[in-house]
């Protein structure tokens, strides 16, 4: 199957995990360091639109990078202040994995795969690409709460260069602090919520498989 240009799609993933907080990033380094530029962008034309773009998707998927080790800090987040989402999370979490093991080696008795902190990611992105063959509408509804909670993560380690843009506004500075710790309980929320319906989701979409072969 060959590729043509015209064939390129930006999902809601890409848009809002990678694009939009790119834009956002070059826009406040624009304003920082080429500010003239940034005031002339209603001249710009249709090439520089479009190198603006480009450079905003590549900036956005550094962004994305980096930001993904506040990842390891959810877990604890939610331990401590959403104590029965972290209970929810990890309790059908353990139910995949179990599934998942009987599933790819029967004969294994091993619960040492039970631990819901063991390569969570892995197990998550198991549990979507199992989503993703079983169900397009569920996929996309996790990939809705896969997209805000990357668009939470880059704008929270965006913040300092917030507040780095803007040094002569003191009050800006403190709103955008304060703004940050909402976006902070935000972040965590759906992120957890796009796990827990991958999870769900996985296993609710095995039990139809499972009953669909007995028939």
């Amino acid at each position: 199957m060959s590729f043509k240009p015209g064939d390129f799609f930006l999902g809601v993933v890409s848009f809002l995990g990678d694009l939009v907080p790119g834009v956002v990033l070059l826009s406040l380094l624009l304003v920082r360091f080429r500010p003239q530029d940034w005031c002339y962008r209603a001249n710009w034309s249709r090439v520089d639109w479009a190198m603006f773009a480009i450079a905003a998707y590549i900036a956005g998927h550094l962004l994305l990078a980096v930001s993904e080790m506040l990842n390891e800090k959810v877990d604890w987040f939610c331990k401590w202040f959403m104590p029965n989402a972290y209970k929810r999370l990890t309790e059908v979490e353990k139910k995949f994995r179990k599934m998942h093991r009987q599933f790819m080696c029967p004969e294994c008795t091993d619960e040492k795969d039970d631990d819901p902190l063991q390569n969570r990611s892995f197990v998550f992105h198991t549990a979507l690409s199992y989503v993703r063959l079983k169900s397009a509408e569920a996929a996309a509804e996790v990939d809705h709460h896969m997209a805000d909670y990357k668009l939470l993560r880059c704008l929270l380690v965006m913040l300092p260069v917030i507040v780095w843009v803007s040094p002569h506004h003191r009050w800006l500075q403190v709103t955008e602090v304060l703004l940050g710790v909402p976006a902070v309980f935000a972040f965590v929320r759906m992120y957890n919520w796009a796990r827990f319906l991958a999870f769900d989701y996985a296993l609710q979409l095995s039990k139809l498989s499972v009953a669909s072969h007995k028939k």
